[in-house]
């Protein structure tokens, strides 16, 4: 990853409509499904924090460790005095039952073993702890913005739960969101490849609205009313999916 790509995506969590409206519509939930489990406030664990804004907006729920394992990403944390080790997903460096609350936002499509990835979210989660995961929606969605982005797949819920079945967790909550934005995201998907010579073809989605400030705010209006209709309904389809998950205490030994 290039310093460019870092800078940029910097400027993004703290600016574009979908990251912003997309932490709101997180915060929301974590708020409602993890109340503080002691007067510290959570230990969390932020897997795969980039540049670190979901790490700044996650201390209002406790102490908050960024794992990333992108050298670039790494030094912007470190810089920012923000608490963070240099992991895998799939390999995290920390012992079984010891954190609160984990969260992989967006993060799991980028492993190519994504089993593996869920697994290690859950050992390291306590009993009782919650893990949050939020990934893209739908391969009928994929794009250019998933190939730039280095997605290996999109999910929906029942690919996301098959991850999840078998495991110490129940699902505790699960929703699809940016519903609204659906329509006009598949239909620029599909169309975007019919323009050969589009010099933009090879960029992400984010690319196309970041320096257009009317857009971007026009967006974060219409993305921002699933904030307050995520209350009380829960989405059948969207462009991502939120599941918060639940470990279960260990079984106990009834043959002793």
């Amino acid at each position: 990853m290039d310093k460019m790509y870092v800078q940029q995506y910097d400027q993004l969590e703290n600016n574009h409509w979908w990251f912003i409206i997309r932490q709101k519509i997180i915060l929301q939930t974590l708020r409602k499904f993890t109340p503080p489990l002691h007067p510290g406030g959570l230990k969390i664990l932020n897997v795969g924090a980039a540049a670190g804004a979901s790490s700044k907006w996650l201390a209002s729920l406790g102490d908050v460790v960024s794992l990333e394992n992108d050298p670039l990403f790494l030094d912007c944390l470190i810089n920012r005095n923000l608490k963070a080790i240099n992991a895998s997903i799939t390999d995290i460096p920390l012992d079984d039952d010891s954190v609160d609350l984990v969260c992989a936002f967006d993060v799991i499509e980028h492993v190519e073993n994504d089993q593996q990835a869920v697994e290690e979210l859950v050992r390291v989660c306590k009993p009782g702890g919650n893990i949050c995961i939020t990934v893209p929606a739908f391969q009928t969605l994929w794009g250019n913005h998933d190939v730039v982005n280095g997605h290996k797949r999109r999910y929906t819920r029942k690919h996301l739960q098959n991850l999840i079945d078998g495991q110490r967790a129940t699902i505790q909550y699960s929703s699809y969101f940016n519903t609204i934005l659906f329509i006009p995201v598949l239909l620029f998907r599909k169309i975007q490849p019919l323009f050969k010579n589009n010099r933009q073809q090879h960029n992400s989605d984010f690319n196309y609205f970041k320096t257009n400030i009317i857009l971007n705010n026009v967006l974060k209006v219409v993305f921002g009313i699933e904030l307050y209709l995520l209350r009380s309904v829960k989405f059948p389809f969207g462009v991502s999916l939120m599941m918060l998950i639940q470990k279960k205490p260990a079984s106990k030994d009834i043959s002793k």
